[in-house]
């Protein structure tokens, strides 16, 4: 087994992540939080993702209000 894989899952799970947060924002921001929530929930569900209800709605909110997110490693 890879020393390094969980490291590694980590590094490409975020990367995804990310893409998934660059998509919505760049179709979604300053909309209503409604339709960015369920962009997110829609995109995340693409990579396997489930994300709480609070979790998606803080999401949606800070994208919504033209925040861009950036996923930061543990």
């Amino acid at each position: 087994m890879n020393p390094n894989f969980e490291r590694e899952f980590a590094r490409q799970f975020n990367a995804q992540l990310q893409k998934v947060f660059d998509s919505v924002y760049s179709r979604r921001a300053g909309q209503a939080v409604g339709e960015v929530k369920a962009a997110l929930k829609r995109e995340a569900g693409r990579i396997g993702l489930t994300l709480d209800d609070a979790k998606l709605t803080e999401f949606a909110t800070a994208i919504s209000a033209g925040t861009r997110l950036k996923v930061r490693a543990a």
